[in-house]
């Protein structure tokens, strides 16, 4: 066990429903602890983590910036506009400038240059659905040196790659069915690069 083990709850040695990681450079494990509205680092070796976000009850639908206390991205209620995110998950930063939203609840992906009011959609958008223009739920997205996304959305099971400036996504894992086999997926909820390109 890395982080947590201690049986679900509230306490910095313990995780409710885990949900997004990071490895920094120094093996530092950031998890995003959902039930618990906070982001935890744990250090490498540690068997207790520190708080390093939230934890104070649920939030505004926004992504915040700490130790500044922030607002980056949302923070104007649920909604649907291109100022407002509906239960954004993962988030990926381009280069310091841009972030990268897997905005869930409004099955789209928003790019938010950070400073800016509002966010404009890379992806998805137009409702929950099966086709290649649609999300049920994306979970996760990341982005190459191409600003090519990608993106697990959880539930029509598949990874999408959507090329820059494109209208509709090519399912690079998945297509919705839920066996297991070699490329089949059930309910993806994060992909990232590792330093050689892979994705994983």
């Amino acid at each position: 066990t890395v982080a947590g083990g201690n049986n679900p709850g509230s306490q910095l040695n313990q995780l409710q429903y885990p949900f997004g990681i990071f490895l920094d450079d120094d093996s530092n494990l950031y998890i995003t602890d959902s039930f618990n509205h906070r982001i935890v680092k744990w250090n490498y070796g540690y068997s207790v983590g520190q708080l390093v976000a939230g934890g104070n009850g649920l939030g505004d639908h926004k992504i915040i910036k700490w130790p500044e206390n922030e607002v980056i991205a949302g923070g104007n209620g649920e909604g649907d506009q291109l100022n407002q995110l509906s239960y954004p998950n993962h988030f990926f930063i381009k280069n310091n400038k841009s972030i990268f939203i897997a905005d869930g609840g409004n099955n789209r992906i928003v790019e938010w240059i950070i400073g800016d009011k509002q966010g404009i959609v890379r992806a998805g958008g137009n409702g929950a659905g099966h086709n290649l223009d649609q999300f049920y739920q994306p979970l996760s997205v990341i982005v190459d040196r191409l600003d090519n996304l990608y993106i697990a959305d959880y539930d029509n099971n598949r990874i999408m790659r959507w090329l820059k400036n494109s209208k509709s996504g090519i399912v690079i894992i998945g297509e919705g069915a839920e066996d297991h086999g070699k490329d089949k997926l059930m309910r993806p909820t994060q992909i990232l690069f590792d330093k050689n390109g892979n994705l994983w």
